[in-house]
């Protein structure tokens, strides 16, 4: 199961990196120097490191499952891999264990990683999005002491239409 995660997760990134480089351009294309909105950005920043810190402790924990097992190699000689796995012969015997061992803890590793680390820049872009919206908000709080409201509240309504596209455009790439 988690290896089918994995690769539709992957897959459906690859296949779409052109449009995800699009729209991370659509985003970053302005930024705002109002200095609530950039403090606002700031937390923004802020608990997304967080957030990426609790996926490495999360990654780093998953090498307990594959040397747990190696813990009970060296105390009791049993040879057993990090999660059960089947192979047409005996695996438990010298070069043959190692190899699997290395292969099945190395295999697990990279899908825990795909996993993670997709989950993470999908998180990356909503985080950016959600931004986004904020500061239209912010924006459009701030019409009324506009000396021009009217081209304000036009620019307001593309950058808001602008961003209902990117939503839409997230939604059709990223559908699991």
């Amino acid at each position: 199961a988690t290896f089918m995660i994995a690769t539709s997760k992957y897959a459906c990134i690859y296949l779409n990196q052109k449009k995800i480089k699009i729209i991370l351009e659509r985003l970053t294309r302005e930024n705002s120097s109002n200095p609530t909105e950039l403090e606002r950005a700031s937390k923004y920043e802020k608990n997304f490191i967080k957030f990426a810190r609790t996926y490495a402790y999360y990654l780093y924990s998953s090498f307990g499952l594959v040397i747990v097992p190696l813990i009970g190699l060296i105390k009791t000689g049993e040879r057993k891999f990090p999660y059960s796995v089947y192979f047409p012969f005996d695996a438990t015997h010298g070069v043959v264990y190692t190899v699997l061992y290395l292969w099945v803890g190395l295999s697990h590793f990279m899908l825990i990683n795909c996993v993670l680390f997709s989950n993470k820049m999908i998180h990356g872009l909503l985080v950016i999005i959600s931004l986004k919206f904020h500061q239209l908000a912010s924006k459009y709080r701030e019409i009324k002491e506009s000396s021009d409201p009217k081209s304000e509240l036009k620019s307001c309504i593309e950058q808001h239409l602008e961003l209902l596209e990117i939503v839409e455009e997230f939604q059709k790439i990223f559908w699991f």
